[in-house]
């Protein structure tokens, strides 16, 4: 064990919220790291608290804390003798206002440290890389454009779209024709006949994608053999809305007793992630949000945060819908958001100017989330690291977004701060961009301001064009593809795009996918209800 040595560092003559904004001070004192970020103003507080953990290895404080006229030193001892640390000890106008703790070699601690400042209010802050690394390991696509990595890859690499007429059911009383539809679907290959009665469609999907997703990423798994340490995070819009329309169906027909007996544990959301844990032997943390379109994207965020904080070392994170059913269908077409274009090629166009809505899709994706050191104890394959993660809401309309766009730009800034990149070390943006006239030129908008200069010499792409809008599933879908993107070095096209809008006035990927250097990717969802969720990627080098 041993003592860290103390380093006093006095800021400019400005607010303790000033200083913590200014990034370009920073690096001449602590080159090793990128950023320290404030989180949020606390009260002030007459002793010091403190927070810290990474995968349970403990850390000792002793009570060495000096206070006096111009400055706060805290020394704290670790329990694991091989770690060297360093304090920063803040001072504004000659007061203590902070002491800021960063862990060096990467060892990823969450450390928050409040020190005592009369009058004052003082700030929280995070330092370093917050909590433990997370990992992409595995995927589990199933798409109207394929299923599995390399029949997705494949599909995407067509340039094509997956978009095809509407067959299931008769729409001529609407207005939509067509949808992303996975036509292939055998779920015999995924389950054995007796199973299939107590899954919606949509718990099929999410089932599959998961065992797709295990076997790519090399996880052993067994119902004899269960594990406490692996969870599961998951994302749906309607749930099981298929047995919900079907059962009706049955009840006007038949009454009561046409209902099937296993109705209610079919279409309720959280059957998506319980159905996982129960068919592969998962006994950690289970959850499923319920975040309309950006459902997705926020599952593998809280999955990211469930690794950070050691509730896990492997999430099973993802998202699966499977919507196309009259009701759900009418209930759009009644809100006029859904494209109403007949052919399938030009009915999901996203940033063209002749955009009319979006088009609806089914599918699934689940991601292997792995804290780093054990995916590297195992040899696994990376495909990318999940950085930063964020969640709002526009608080303003369910369909609509908000005018100003302040939400989805608090949401991009977020999740940059939470990963430690700045608006220009972003190499491409996979836009949420639903292909209406609306969102696409609202996101455009948010996206230069929160990139300024930069955004307009970046690929950003929407690629819904491919695969529809699986609602609750597409974050996931965007969220692999985006990782496939930074493994594999290429930008995905938007497909169906022929004429140019000046308000959505960026390198949109015409058509053309393209090769070229990725170190970190946002994917962006921003879903019904104002509900903002983004992430950030970053590539893995050997």
């Amino acid at each position: 064990m041993h003592k860290t040595n103390s380093i006093i560092m006095h800021a400019p003559k400005m607010s303790i919220f000033e200083t913590a904004a200014n990034l370009e001070l920073w690096p001449k004192i602590l080159p090793h790291y990128r950023y320290i970020r404030y989180l949020e103003r606390s009260p002030n507080r007459n002793v010091v608290v403190m927070a810290a953990r990474r995968s349970g290895i403990p850390i000792k404080w002793t009570s060495e804390v000096t206070v006096d006229r111009d400055r706060v030193e805290i020394h704290f001892q670790h329990l694991k003798a091989f770690t060297k640390g360093m304090h920063v000890v803040w001072t504004f106008d000659e007061k203590p206002v902070g002491v800021l703790v960063t862990i060096l070699h990467d060892l990823n601690f969450r450390v928050k440290i409040l020190a005592p400042l009369a009058d004052k209010i003082i700030g929280d802050f995070f330092i370093g890389n917050i909590g433990n690394k997370t990992m992409r390991t595995g995927l589990g696509p199933i798409t109207c454009i394929g299923k599995g990595v390399d029949g997705f890859w494949k599909g995407i690499l067509a340039e094509k779209t997956g978009i095809s007429p509407i067959t299931n059911f008769d729409v001529s009383a609407f207005g939509v024709r067509v949808a992303g539809q996975v036509n292939d679907w055998d779920p015999e290959e995924f389950f054995p006949a007796h199973r299939l009665k107590r899954l919606d469609r949509y718990a099929q999907f999410s089932v599959a994608s998961a065992k797709l997703a295990l076997d790519d990423a090399g996880i052993e798994y067994s119902k004899e053999k269960p594990q406490d340490r692996i969870g599961v995070s998951f994302g749906t819009a309607l749930g099981g809305v298929c047995k919900a329309e079907e059962n009706y169906i049955r009840f006007l027909k038949k009454g009561p007793r046409g209902v099937q007996p296993t109705l209610a544990v079919q279409v309720f959301g959280g059957s998506a992630h319980s159905n996982i844990a129960i068919d592969f032997g998962f006994r950690g943390v289970g959850t499923t949000n319920s975040n309309s379109c950006a459902s997705g994207t926020v599952s593998v965020g809280e999955g990211l945060r469930y690794i950070r904080d050691n509730f896990a070392d492997v999430v099973i994170a993802g998202g699966a819908e499977a919507p196309l059913t009259t009701i759900t269908i009418g209930a759009f077409d009644i809100i006029k958001t859904m494209s109403r274009c007949p052919g399938p090629e030009l009915a999901c166009r996203p940033f063209d100017k002749l955009r009319d809505g979006f088009v609806m899709g089914e599918g699934a994706a689940s991601l292997i989330l792995e804290e780093l050191e054990h995916a590297r104890t195992r040899d696994a394959k990376i495909y990318a690291e999940v950085l930063g993660y964020s969640l709002n809401n526009d608080a303003f309309h369910m369909t609509a977004p908000l005018p100003s766009g302040d939400s989805c730009i608090r949401a991009m800034r977020d999740s940059l701060a939470d990963a430690e990149v700045a608006p220009e070390q972003i190499d491409y943006v996979n836009a949420h961009a639903s292909s209406t006239q609306l969102n696409d030129s609202a996101e455009t908008m948010s996206i230069k301001e929160v990139l300024g200069e930069h955004a307009k010499k970046i690929p950003v792409s929407g690629t819904k064009g491919y695969h529809a809008h699986p609602l609750g599933a597409t974050g996931a879908i965007e969220a692999a593809l985006c990782a496939l993107a930074l493994d594999r070095q290429w930008v995905p096209p938007t497909i169906n795009y022929q004429n140019p809008d000046p308000a959505c006035d960026l390198d949109v990927v015409p058509n053309h996918g393209r090769t070229a250097e990725l170190n970190y990717v946002m994917s962006n969802s921003f879903g019904f209800g104002g509900i903002n969720a983004c992430i950030v990627l970053g590539r893995v080098r050997d």
